[in-house]
């Protein structure tokens, strides 16, 4: 997979923030992400959970999972060997990020 340009990608998305990670948890780059090593290793910890559950669920691999709270959204996914995750305060933008997610998604 080529190099995720967080500039553009928050340019694209109209989001605030957006956070990359290896397969590991570990911190890859980030933009506009405040507690960055917290948010990654909470990241990392709650994608392999969810994960864990729709295969147990017998409804295959996490493939996105958005979380919609009381000033935002915070959206992530896996894509071949990172996890991606953008979030904003502007919970409106939740089409346009979830579009640019899959089209990023789909293009890899």
């Amino acid at each position: 997979m080529g190099k995720i340009n967080t500039s553009e990608f928050l340019k694209l998305t109209k989001a605030d923030g957006v956070i990359i990670l290896n397969e590991k948890g570990e911190l890859l780059e980030e933009a506009g992400i405040s507690n960055k090593d917290n948010i990654g290793a909470m990241l990392a910890v709650i994608h392999q959970m969810v994960n864990d559950f729709t295969q147990e669920a017998n409804i295959g691999g996490l493939h996105q999972l958005v979380v919609k709270a009381e000033k935002g959204l915070f959206m992530f996914g896996k894509m071949d060997d990172i996890i991606i995750g953008i979030h904003s305060q502007d919970i409106s933008k939740t089409g346009l990020i979830t579009a640019s997610m899959n089209k990023l998604i789909n293009s890899t």
